[in-house]
């Protein structure tokens, strides 16, 4: 990390003081004339400072160089040209500084004379400024300009007057003040120039408060660069001027103690991993001239509450706000086109995502971000417990379920025939999945870290299972690969403890990595087709190589209530056989949302029963599942966890008489003018329908 630099930075501000006026004669006296080699006469005057005062002199500090250079002017040590040096505080401040801080207004009155005026100033380790002024006849063309140091003493300071021009007066006026503070902490910044601006390109540690400058040795400090404030982990507070037009990448990395941040309406992009970490960061104000925000640019700031993405913003990076776990709404502006993967990932308190209605490229239903066609589902707020897919969705994103911790069935549709990198990696929740047969890749990492997963179904389709895809399920206890996997990676079962693979080849296939199994689960080779699995009375038949993961076939229970577990034996139930027919003593029965498939006669005969709740999984009712168990007069309360729409996309094989009067489920009462709707009573399992209970 950086210390001072070997030039003084003094303060601005102030009183106008001084005013000089040198005539020629003791102007020849003070200051030597120099015989360039064209025998021409330059006139340097050097200027120093002391207390508030200028002084035009030939003392110890003037030095002279050899015949046909500028006299230039050298201070030892820090020393400027137009201010003095104080002291440093153990706070890193300035003290007693008097320092150039407004403008110089420069006039000179010529003889006559045609020649030029040179004026320039700099610092030693940087190249000069020059200004040339034309003089005709003893007058100069135009006006002379006024120089701000912006509060910075140069080096030196240099007047030059070239040709025989007889300087009859000259004027110099300037503002300048006494400041014991003036620049809190420079000294823990590095400036960098850049072409004819500066960036910030590093901070000390133990910086704190930072105020960063405008203007740095009489030009503007323009960016932050690159790791400028990287891992600082004590800094709370950041001020950043107008001048600065651009964050570099990494620029506040890991910056753990900063609280807020206002980013100046100068500035159109933010880079990627700017504020990533900032874990003590509570609020983010992104001006309306911003237009991009980077990937993982607020990444794991945990203590975020909101962020307004403003209407100019056009692209937001990938895990741009990924793992803000105090995020709970964002809201997408028409203006974006594009959103990276992950950009709303693992936000655990996140139940919504909007999009302006005008937006043309995304859209929303029940706060789950999606294309505009609702053909891919980009990101599903991780505050969410359960999620209806519209029919149209045909593709999964990157990242887009990654980290939804309260997320326990999902039942992918047959529509989607694309699922991405990470799509549902730390769902920690997740029970069960169905990979649906138009699917044909398992991709990297697509499953890792589900640790309560139990069950999942590797349909036919599937051609390949990429590396990691079940890395660390820790509770997936059977999976059965069927001979259509050609191809599977590195790791794809690495730290499943329980698990058990059965293989339909009868060995391993060229194509698998060596490395697929780690873990070394025990692999059966040449599996069968077919199996039971048992559990709690109920048995069901597996079905390793088709799109069914387990029918539920018998059940050897009594009980006037029968709750339909999701999982037996560890498979994924999705479909009843004939497993209840003839069950006369069940007043009570719910189907979980992991069911698909009613089969037929698989609730017949059922005479008691008087309440059914179907799960919202169901898509396919076939011919007689409910024959003979509904009373005719239909006094049964039958509610289904679904919506309207879902219940009018249902596929009946046979029209079911009886399933007439269906009530919808909804957690909010009933809409005017529209189906009727229901929700659980305080015991979790009692329907009751909203304005009759």
């Amino acid at each position: 990390m950086h210390r001072n630099k070997n030039n003084a930075l003094f303060a601005i501000s102030g009183f106008l003081v001084t005013l000089l006026v040198i005539l020629i004669s003791p102007l020849k006296n003070e200051i030597q004339q120099v015989k360039s080699s064209n025998n021409t006469i330059d006139y340097t005057l050097s200027f120093t400072s002391t207390e508030n005062k200028f002084n035009v002199n030939n003392n110890s500090q003037v030095v002279y160089t050899s015949l046909g250079n500028p006299i230039m002017f050298s201070y030892s040590g820090y020393s400027g040209a137009l201010g003095k040096w104080g002291n440093l505080l153990k706070d890193g401040y300035v003290a007693n500084d008097i320092a150039l801080s407004g403008l110089i207004n420069l006039s000179v009155i010529y003889g006559s004379a045609t020649g030029d005026l040179v004026v320039s100033y700099g610092w030693w380790d940087d190249e000069n400024s020059e200004i040339v002024y034309e003089v005709t006849d003893g007058l100069i063309s135009s006006t002379l300009t006024e120089f701000d140091f912006h509060g910075y003493s140069p080096s030196f300071f240099k007047i030059t007057a070239s040709s025989a021009a007889q300087i009859t007066s000259m004027t110099l006026t300037y503002d300048c003040e006494e400041d014991t503070n003036p620049f809190p902490l420079l000294n823990l910044l590095t400036f960098t120039k850049i072409g004819e601006s500066y960036s910030i390109t590093d901070c000390d540690e133990s910086a704190i408060s930072i105020t960063i400058p405008s203007f740095y040795k009489g030009l503007q400090v323009t960016s932050i660069g690159n790791n400028a404030f990287f891992n600082c982990p004590s800094l709370t507070s950041v001020t950043i001027p107008d001048s600065v037009t651009s964050i570099g990448d990494y620029a506040f990395y890991y910056c753990t103690s900063l609280v807020s941040i206002a980013i100046p309406s100068s500035v159109t992009s933010i880079g990627d991993d700017v504020f990533f970490n900032c874990t003590s960061l509570t609020s983010a104000t992104i001006p309306d001239s911003v237009t991009s925000i980077g990937g993982n640019a607020f990444g794991n700031c945990t203590s975020l509450t909101s962020v307004t993405i403003p209407d100019s913003v056009i692209s937001i990076g990938g895990g741009a706000f990924a793992n803000c776990t105090s995020l709970t709404s964002v809201t997408i502006p028409d203006s974006v086109i594009s959103i990276g993967s992950g950009a709303f990932a693992r936000c655990s308190k996140l139940i919504s995502i909007q999009v302006d209605s005008a937006n043309e490229n995304f859209a929303s239903f029940d706060g789950v971000l999606y294309d505009k066609d609702f053909e891919v589902l980009i990101c599903f707020p991780a505050g969410l417990t359960s999620i209806n897919f519209p029919t149209t969705i045909t593709s999964i994103k990157s990242h887009a379920f990654s980290g939804c911790a309260l997320l326990t069935f999902v039942n992918i549709p047959d529509s989607v025939t694309n699922i991405e990198d990470y799509a549902f990696s730390n769902c920690i929740s997740l029970i069960s999945i169905t990979i649906p047969n138009s699917v044909i890749s398992v991709t990297y990492w697509a499953f890792s870290f589900c640790t309560s997963l139990t069950s999942i179904t590797i349909p036919s389709s599937i051609t390949s299972i990429e590396d990691y895809a079940f890395y660390y399920c820790t509770s997936l206890v059977s999976i059965a690969i069927p001979s259509s996997v050609i191809s599977v990676g590195d790791c794809a079962f690495s730290n499943c403890d329980l698990l058990s693979i059965k293989c339909q080849e009868s060995s391993m296939p060229s194509g698998w990595s060596y490395n697929w199994n780690p873990s070394n689960c025990p692999v059966e080779w040449g599996a069968a087709d077919r199996g039971t699995a048992s559990s709690d009375g109920y048995t069901t038949a597996i079905i390793p190589w088709s799109t069914t993961a387990a029918s539920l076939e018998s059940w050897s229970g009594t009980g006037a209530i029968l709750d339909v577990p999701s999982i037996v034996g560890g498979y994924l139930i999705e479909s009843i056989a004939s497993a209840f027919t003839d069950y006369s003593s069940v007043e009570y029965l719910r189907i979980p949302d992991s069911v698909t498939t009613i089969s037929t006669n698989a609730l017949s005969n059922m005479s008691s029963l008087n309440t059914i709740i179907i799960g919202s999984g169901v898509t396919s009712i076939e011919e007689g599942a409910f024959a003979d168990s509904l009373p005719k007069n239909n006094h049964s309360t039958i509610c289904f966890m679904g919506t309207p729409t879902q219940w009018a996309n249902m596929v009946f094989a046979y029209f079911e008489e009886n399933l007439y009067d269906i009530v919808f489920y909804s957690e909010t009462e009933r809409l005017p003018d529209t189906y009727y709707y229901w929700h659980y009573d305080s015991d979790g399992m009692t329907p009751l329908i909203w304005g009759v209970e």
